[in-house]
């Protein structure tokens, strides 16, 4: 474990008694004086109660920060309110606010009406299109005077051009002072943008800063910031997003000074407790986090807000679109392959030209495209639809080279994600990315670093020095503990005509990508695969493993939960004993019917052909199979080699999808069954 990660896994509880005295020259003649320090980080556009394009509650917002801080003022003397950043553009609404306007936008109208004193520059605001980012902080700072609330300062770092000059965004500062009178004297804070490491005592001198805070913008890696804090001097306080994380800590800066670090943002708010006595010290009392989903939404904010509200429904109606065809109902998108991911994959192919697509599950489960049908044999898909199949819009789209070695890895740590419960089943979580264009077996029966197994490119097995282009999420890159450095990048979205003017987010992408199968006069249907992924807990010692004759019959007695049978088979095979309730139950229901010769050859190995036969025998047992007359055309590209008695049985499977293909579009008809394939198999029994 590295020096950062033993920093940060010293987590105290997030009501803590932190007890640091500063030095400070500071000296009240009456009494003490409370500052709270406010603290939110990665609120996304989130500035209404109700997602305008999807209908979803929306559980943390800007709205309830308004509402908390109306109640704090009995709780402090003075305080400051700040955002580490990522504050714009990640919600359906925010990118609504995105495109039409930057001036008067509702996250900057929301952040003057709660009062922040400060946005701290991180990712997600870096990445707006120039003219946006401009308008924005436009917004915030309101030189003109024009716009209710309170002036909010946009702090960050000088940037160090090319040619070796510093330089600052129009709109923006390197750090800010608060002065708050408190016996007869100044009590100044400064705050400054920790982005990299220095010695703070010059400044603190330069300011008359008593108390000097550095926030860490939001995209800061926690363990590149923990190295940055050891290496800096000067500071009493640390705020930063905690990334999922929260709670305090101590670090000691490279004077030896212990240097508390609270860690928030996301769902809360954290406030932090100053207090200065008439001795000329300060003291940091306590840190505590304020859960914002428990909170109510500010009315007067709600109401500022609502003509933005009904311009964002208005958009989220346009329709691109319509819906059909028959989408399967899978719900669990980490852990099995579904249309849903299918559709998203083949979006960024489309739009990147990549030979491989890498995304993960963006939502948090319990969602498929088919609901968008509400048991409607066609549904209109509008804007709003592009947000709850992927309602992260922040997440922009680039294409970098891999070997097939860096791609292995990255699915070996991606494997890691899975967890295999009491019960066999396999649970993972909307973070786990999968790869499309590629085919692959993820076995979690063996250890890890070796779960990831038959890697095939274009039907062959995937060579560890392959170069390929791949399309990947930047959230996807971060779940995979890498950034735009970590491989070569060779196209990005956010500068391609036709997807920068949104960001060059996946959720763009795949509206252009609807509108593109629309303008080509096509219904938006389940696309066929163009690879096969599976995820199995058997070690790959046995997923190869081919099946038998009899074992397949017992695992489709299983499925239906072994019923009665009554047939003895003495009379009917020579080569089977009479007590096997699960042979008999197959003959019974006319699902097997032996060679023909009196031989039911239970331990014969049962080609493809013979279980597609064996499962359309199965559904028509249980009147779930064709009836009247039908054909439907057989897509695969070794079709002359199905035997002909099984003509019908595979253009069954065709409908029903029991034995995919090869991923390079072969049924492989004589193949033997493996028992991999059986699984999945009986996965889609149901469906």
């Amino acid at each position: 474990m590295g020096i950062a990660k033993r920093i940060f896994a010293g987590i105290l509880s997030a009501v803590l008694a932190l007890g640091l005295c500063s030095s400070g020259a500071f000296a009240a003649e009456n009494g003490s004086f409370t500052l709270g320090i406010y603290f939110t980080a990665d609120l996304y556009g989130k500035w209404t109660s109700v997602d305008p394009c999807t209908g979803q509650g929306v559980d943390v917002n800007y709205l309830k920060v308004a509402s908390v801080m109306a109640g704090q003022e009995k709780k402090n003397d003075a305080r400051l309110l700040i955002d580490g950043g990522n504050s714009f553009q990640g919600a359906s609404a925010s990118y609504v606010m995105h495109m039409e306007r930057g001036e008067r936008n509702p996250v900057a109208l929301s952040m003057r009406y709660a009062g922040y004193d400060a946005l701290f520059s991180g990712s997600a605001e870096r990445f707006l299109r120039e003219e946006t980012r401009k308008s924005f902080y436009n917004s915030l700072t309101d030189p003109a005077g024009t716009l209710s609330g309170t002036s909010v300062a946009v702090l960050q770092a000088e940037t160090v051009t090319a040619a070796g000059a510093a330089e600052q965004e129009e709109r923006t500062a390197p750090f800010l002072v608060r002065s708050y009178p408190v016996g007869g004297r100044q009590f100044r804070v400064g705050v400054v943008s920790l982005e990299k490491a220095g010695d703070w005592t010059e400044f603190r001198k330069s300011q008359a800063c008593d108390l000097v805070v550095a926030v860490a913008p939001s995209g800061v890696l926690n363990e590149s910031m923990a190295n940055t804090i050891l290496e800096s001097s000067g500071l009493d306080l640390v705020l930063m997003n905690g990334g999922g994380l929260s709670g305090v800590i101590t670090l000691r800066d490279d004077k030896g000074k212990r240097v508390p670090v609270i860690r928030g943002g996301g769902s809360t708010l954290v406030r932090t407790e100053v207090s200065v006595n008439a001795k000329g010290s300060f003291t940091l009392k306590k840190s505590e986090e304020i859960d914002l989903a428990a909170r109510r939404s500010d009315d007067g904010l709600g109401a500022l807000l609502t003509p933005y509200y009904e311009e964002a429904q208005e958009y989220g109606k346009q329709k691109l679109g319509v819906l059909s065809g028959s989408w399967d109902w899978e719900t669990d998108l980490s852990c099995v392959q579904s249309d849903t991911m299918n559709f998203i994959h083949e979006a960024q192919l489309w739009a990147s030209g990549a030979n491989v697509s890498i995304s993960a599950p963006q939502t948090e489960g319990n969602f498929c495209i088919r609901q968008l049908l509400e048991d409607q044999w066609i549904a209109p898909m509008d804007r709003g639809s592009c947000y709850t199949i992927y309602p992260n819009e922040n997440d922009r789209l680039v294409v970098v080279e891999m070997t097939g070695a860096e791609l292995k890895d990255w699915l070996e740590q991606a494997a890691e994600g899975y967890t295999v419960e009491e019960d066999g089943s396999v649970t993972g979580g909307k973070g786990i990315s999968q790869a499309y264009g590629v085919s692959y077996t993820v076995c979690l029966g063996n250890p890890e670093g070796k779960r990831v197994l038959n890697l095939t490119y274009q039907g062959r097995p995937l060579a560890a020095d392959t170069v390929l282009r791949v399309a990947v999420s930047e959230s996807s890159l971060a779940a995979a503990k890498a950034d735009r450095s970590t491989y070569p990048i060779v196209w990005e979205a956010v500068i391609t005509q036709g997807f920068r003017q949104a960001g060059g987010s996946v959720t763009w992408i795949i509206a252009e990508y609807i509108r593109s199968l629309t303008e080509g006069y096509r219904q938006i249907t389940p696309p066929k695969p163009q690879s096969r992924w599976t995820v199995t807990t058997t070690p790959s010692g046995e997923v190869m493993v081919p099946v038998t004759r009899l074992e397949f019959v017992e695992r489709l007695y299983d499925a239906v939960g072994r019923p009665s049978a009554y047939l003895d088979l003495k009379q009917t095979f020579s080569d089977i004993g009479g007590e096997n309730p699960a042979a008999a139950w197959a003959v019974q229901a006319g699902i097997v019917q032996g060679n023909g010769k009196g031989q039911f050859n239970p331990d014969d190995r049962i080609s493809r052909e013979q279980a597609a036969i064996m499962l359309l025998r199965f559904d028509l047992a249980r009147n779930m199979g064709p009836s009247g007359a039908w054909a439907v055309a057989v897509p695969y590209a070794d079709a002359t080699e199905i035997s002909a008695w099984a003509s019908e049985a595979v253009m069954w499977n065709v409908i029903r999808s029991y034995l995919p293909d090869d991923g390079n579009g072969n049924f492989r008809p004589q193949a033997a069954l493996t028992t991999l394939e059986l699984e999945g198999a009986l996965e889609r029994l149901g469906g």
